[in-house]
């Protein structure tokens, strides 16, 4: 039992730390890396992706699915256009998600200090009174076997969340191959 309610509350404060600070990031203006050498700063809805290794280098995808290249807008054929949009939008699809997961860290994170708290008060209440140990050690098992069924949705849904950035990382290629604007910048 000890084991499994340190795993649990070790997850727990690994989770929540780290998806707060990312939930956290909801401003206009968020840096991201994708990939190795590029970062990525997301302003008023443009995503801004930039050459790591020169910082000269950038492209910008607006909310209206245009492509420039260092301030100059690429004429887009329809399909080009088309595959703009679901780059942008697969973008934003995973930076939205990544949120509902740092959200859903949060709380439980907060769950989980909630059941220390509680497992804590009770155990001094088992000290200080008849109340049974065995009674704790049963609630205390409870109260990890529904955090830890929690924890296991929290680690789908981060597994989707994986699947989605392979995914992008596919369509990051594709955008690359199809226009050449970007194929010739290397760095993309």
């Amino acid at each position: 039992m000890k084991n499994s309610s340190l795993h649990i509350l070790s997850a727990l404060l690994v989770i929540f730390l780290s998806v707060s600070l990312f939930a956290a990031k909801d401003t206009k203006s968020s840096r991201y890396s994708i990939l190795d050498n590029i970062s990525v700063e997301i302003e008023d809805d443009t995503i801004i992706l930039t050459n790591t290794e020169n910082p000269r280098e950038y492209v910008e995808i607006t909310r209206s699915y245009r492509l420039y290249i260092q301030g100059e807008e690429i004429d887009l054929s329809r399909s080009q256009r088309r595959l703009v949009a679901k780059y942008y939008n697969h973008f934003f699809d995973i930076i939205d998600y990544a949120k509902e997961i740092g959200y859903e860290g949060a709380q439980l994170g907060v769950l989980g200090a909630k059941v220390g708290i509680n497992a804590a008060a009770k155990a001094v209440k088992a000290i200080f009174s008849d109340y049974e140990l065995d009674d704790l050690e049963e609630e205390l098992d409870i109260d990890s076997e529904k955090l830890e069924s929690l924890v296991e949705e929290l680690e789908e849904k981060a597994e989707e969340l994986e699947e989605m950035a392979n995914d992008f990382e596919e369509l990051h290629f594709e955008l690359r191959n199809e226009i050449e604007e970007l194929y010739q910048l290397r760095w993309f």
